[in-house]
């Protein structure tokens, strides 16, 4: 969107599929999203979704990921990894280089039916602010945080309602862990 001209730009019109999940990088050049754009035409795998990222322009779309099962991606605030959620292979979080290529599994779901989903990096780049969701009844949804160097979960707020199980986190720049 120009907020001179008030016009839109369509960043996404090939190939056919669907784009989700987009977030700006923190330098504000590129764009991560995720997308079935590569599986659109194998009926057997249309509902799969890869980690993609293109320039802010909608130029240069490469896919990120190859595991058919992403969602989330939540830039580091250096601009070089995107940690998302992905059941393939394993349930968990996970995180990509962006220049390698090299996924890393960050932590495993910590049981089947409950999912780890990244919302926002504190700013030196070393915790995954994360909210556990509880798919079975009662629901015990949480909001943790993932030091990233001792793989360690701090439960910031437990029984989250399902409806705000995932907070939108818009920017990073108030998240400063504390070290208790």
């Amino acid at each position: 969107f120009d907020l001179e001209t008030q016009e839109l730009t369509r960043l996404t019109d090939e190939p056919p599929g669907y784009q989700s999940s987009i977030y700006l990088g923190p330098d504000g050049r590129q764009i991560a999203f995720v997308s079935n754009r590569d599986y659109i035409d194998a009926n057997s795998m249309r509902y799969r979704t890869d980690l993609y990222v293109m320039d802010a322009d909608g130029s240069n779309p490469q896919r990120i990921t190859e595991t058919g099962s992403v969602g989330r991606p939540v830039w580091n605030p250096k601009n070089n990894s995107i940690a998302f959620r992905s059941n393939r292979p394993s349930p968990g979080l996970y995180r990509v280089d962006i220049q390698s290529g090299d996924v890393l599994k960050v932590k495993e779901d910590l049981k089947e039916r409950a999912h780890l989903h990244p919302n926002a990096w504190s700013v030196d780049g070393t915790h995954l602010l994360i909210t556990k969701r509880e798919l079975d009844y009662p629901r015990e949804n949480a909001l943790s945080l993932l030091n990233l160097d001792n793989n360690q979960l701090q439960e910031l707020h437990s029984r989250l309602s399902y409806d705000n199980a995932n907070p939108t986190i818009t920017s990073a720049d108030w998240f400063v862990p504390a070290d208790n």
